[in-house]
């Protein structure tokens, strides 16, 4: 709790919310500041996250300065305001934006707040028992709410729009479809599976094992999506070395995931193109067309020319 200057008033219950990606106004507040409600700029924007389920529909966002500190010893900056026509126990919320413009550090057991000036540190201190008040008056405000009409439509509508919890979410899918191959074979994020395998002649094996379990518990895959074989890292540079070995560092350059054919003269150049296709021939590699350039005399590299 602290009692920055907002606009030309200081306000004494000013709640600095680290959990919170907002800034807050209440519109109550802002009528006994005197600031004339024109200079509301509307937006049209929801907020989502305040109440469960449900969005909420600011009046619009305003800029105010915000102070911290003493005459002797402050700091302003301007801040943006979400308008909200609701009630609240507080004057005004500071979110995590107010954290970063101010570079504050909150210290919550000692109820502290320090941030930076052009003189010393600046120590924004409250009490534990004005604390223990806001905190009395929050629950009393929640509790007279509790029996209204609007929270009592609110939780019919929450419960309507709740996912069942018998539904089984994708992540529960894939641990029991892939229970014994997590971390093994299998790297599931998200909504991706990746097939791994340590050695290259384990890659069909594990492969048509992750089919099996697909298979077994009745989930397709989207063939639009799936990638197999992809090399890259270590591997790609051991397939380099077996397969083109020979003419490194000569008229080959291997980084990463490219491959340069590099000419010392332009009548040797396609000599070399032939011997690298004979190579990825004899081990059965073959190259995308559309990632394929010919004929480039210079180019940039990683932004080196």
């Amino acid at each position: 709790m602290v009692d920055p200057i907002i606009g030309t008033k200081r306000l004494t219950k000013v709640l600095m919310d680290g959990g919170s990606g907002l800034n807050i106004m209440y519109a109550k507040t802002l009528d006994a500041m005197g600031i004339d409600r024109a200079r509301v700029r509307s937006i049209g924007v929801p907020l989502h996250g305040i109440m469960p389920g449900k969005q909420a529909m600011p009046l619009g966002q305003i800029d105010l300065p915000v102070s911290f500190g003493d005459p002797s010893n402050y700091r302003t900056k301007t801040l943006i305001f979400e308008v909200v026509g609701f009630h609240g126990t507080y004057h005004a919320i500071l979110g995590r934006l107010c954290y970063t413009k101010f570079m504050a550090i909150p210290n919550y057991t000692y109820l502290n707040l320090k941030m930076p000036s052009l003189g010393r540190v600046i120590t924004i201190g409250t009490s534990f028992q004005r604390g223990y008040e806001c905190e009395v008056e929050c629950c009393e405000h929640a509790a007279a709410i509790v029996t209204s009409k609007e929270l009592v439509a609110i939780r019919k509508e929450v419960f309507e729009e709740a996912p069942d919890p018998k539904r089984a979410t994708y992540q529960h899918c894939m641990l029991k479809c892939f229970r014994d191959l997590i971390r093994q074979t299998v790297e599931a994020y998200i909504d991706d599976i990746m097939v791994k395998s340590k050695w290259a002649d384990h890659v069909i094996a594990n492969i048509e094992q992750t089919f099996t379990k697909l298979r077994a518990n009745n989930i397709k895959l989207n063939p639009k999506k799936c990638v197999f074989r992809v090399l890259r890292g270590s591997t790609f540079a051991r397939m380099t070395k077996a397969v083109l070995g020979p003419q490194l560092q000569k008229n080959i350059i291997a980084y990463v995931d490219d491959i340069v054919v590099m000419s010392k003269n332009k009548e040797d150049h396609i000599a070399d193109l032939k011997e690298t296709f004979i190579n990825l021939r004899e081990a059965g590699l073959k190259l995308n067309p559309e990632k394929c350039v010919f004929g480039v005399s210079r180019g940039k590299c990683l932004d080196t020319l």
